[in-house]
């Protein structure tokens, strides 16, 4: 196939997509308006939901992710005034209970802490755990949220670990910083390797510059902490309220150059500039 007839394939077949996508979206949306109350047990049906629940929740159940939205806009309208007794109904599938609290977040309502609490510590299913942990995230309830985040960065499992450490952005609880640190030093786990500098960079205090200086000085020297100088950096720059470096791709040496700049930044002035101004 000549590269005229390939290219022409490709128009036609990406014309034929975007007409596909935008016959999907207006499919849905006329299915939004057909929406009826009476569907809400449909929709979680496969979370697990029963109009009489066991006295003790059954196993099993998926979060229907695809009926989140629908759920949310029944709420939006009126129509499922029901899911606040649900989300705090114990007796209902752990599946169920967060469906129905991210339909009702959806809708534009507050997280319902108590509800995501009980389903982290008490679920035995991974993915229902992990979806309870990183909601947190989102939580206005920042003292309660943080301190139960904080016992969970030292799970066996690493991925409860990096949900953790993921959702700890939102509440920014400080006790949690030590062992933040120990992460950081250790690489571990290393797919949080990609946002923990952010997290620290987040909460922008003494501390925080403390840890991520100590990592980039660190990670001159050391061949694996130095393939997250750039993320180090960011976080430093966060936490600081000071930038080192400039827009657009650069090589190694330049991040190189940028954190020894940083962390001499650090002990030059920035100690003391912290010391005399506070937290940020």
């Amino acid at each position: 196939m000549n590269a005229l007839l390939l290219s022409g394939v490709l128009c036609c077949f990406c014309a034929a997509e975007d007409k596909l996508v935008e016959q999907l979206d207006a499919d849905f949306q006329m299915l939004l308006e057909d929406l009826h109350p009476a569907m809400v047990p449909l929709l979680l049906a496969t979370a697990g939901y029963k109009d009489s629940p066991p006295d003790r929740p059954d196993k099993g159940g998926r979060i229907p992710y695809a009926a989140i939205h629908m759920l949310a806009t029944l709420r939006t309208n009126g129509d499922a005034p029901m899911l606040d007794k649900i989300a705090d109904n114990a007796r209902q599938t752990s599946a169920t209970r967060l469906t129905c609290v991210l339909a009702m977040y959806a809708a534009g309502e507050r997280l319902k802490t108590p509800v995501l609490l009980s389903v982290m510590e008490n679920e035995r299913d991974l993915e229902l755990r992990l979806v309870a942990i990183l909601a947190l995230r989102d939580s206005r309830e920042k003292r309660a949220a943080g301190e139960r985040l904080i016992p969970l960065l030292d799970d066996p499992n690493s991925e409860i670990r990096t949900a953790a450490i993921c959702a700890l952005k939102g509440p920014l609880p400080p006790p949690a910083l030590p062992k933040l640190k120990k992460a950081i030093d250790d690489l571990d786990p290393p797919q949080a390797m990609v946002f923990i500098f952010d997290v620290i960079g987040e909460y922008k205090s003494r501390e925080a510059c403390e840890i991520l200086a100590g990592y980039l000085s660190a990670a001159l020297e050391d061949r694996d902490k130095a393939k997250h100088i750039y993320q180090a950096l960011g976080g430093f720059n966060t936490a600081s309220g000071k930038y080192f470096g400039e827009a657009g791709a650069h090589n190694d040496a330049f991040y190189r150059d940028k954190a020894r700049a940083a962390v001499k930044w650090w002990h030059d002035e920035g100690r003391r500039a912290f010391s005399e101004e506070g937290d940020r």
